[in-house]
């Protein structure tokens, strides 16, 4: 991870988002020795990102995610035991658990706090800020557009994404 911020940095780049989507399958496809492995992996990259600036690491995951870690404590506990590996795994858990954001069903206030996060993520990557006030109003307004015909979280993020890509290009062009 510190030598991919490096290379990020080298490059010029404003920042670098590390996005896992589905990380649920990643232990729900491993065997026993893989899973403890991949928790401890994803927590890696959890720390590491919190320690490089402009590295940020998102999973994506179902909260069947935490059952499946909270069912096999017992065995993961053994493995822990038997690889000699000073993990704590409740505190593996509590840390995902930290990181969590719930995104479904999300309130208009969760929307807004999610756009803003999402914009102030976007204006470090691409040099760019956009006022937070202009972000809830917009925010506020696609939340009340999904919810005419059903909220959908992955429209109203593609929806975002291209609001903040048009307000960079004006952006530019008065620049």
């Amino acid at each position: 991870m510190e030598d991919v911020a490096k290379l990020s940095r080298l490059l010029d780049l404003q920042g670098l988002v590390i996005f896992l989507d589905e990380a649920e399958s990643i232990p729900a496809s491993l065997q026993k020795y893989g899973k403890l492995s991949a928790f401890l992996c994803l927590l890696k990259l959890i720390n590491l990102s919190e320690r490089q600036k402009g590295v940020y690491f998102i999973y994506a995951t179902t909260p069947t995610f935490y059952n499946e870690f909270e069912r096999e404590f017992e065995k993961l506990e053994e493995d822990l035991r038997n690889s000699k590996i000073n993990v704590n795994l409740e505190e593996i858990l509590d840390k995902f658990k930290s990181k969590q954001v719930e995104l479904d069903p999300l309130s208009e206030k969760d929307c807004q706090i999610l756009a803003e996060k999402v914009s102030n993520i976007y204006g470090i990557a691409n040099d760019f800020f956009i006022d937070s006030s202009v972000v809830r109003n917009k925010s506020t307004q696609l939340y009340q557009e999904g919810s005419l015909g059903g909220f959908n979280i992955r429209e109203y993020i593609t929806n975002l994404m291209s609001f903040l890509r048009n307000q960079r290009s004006t952006y530019q062009k008065e620049k």
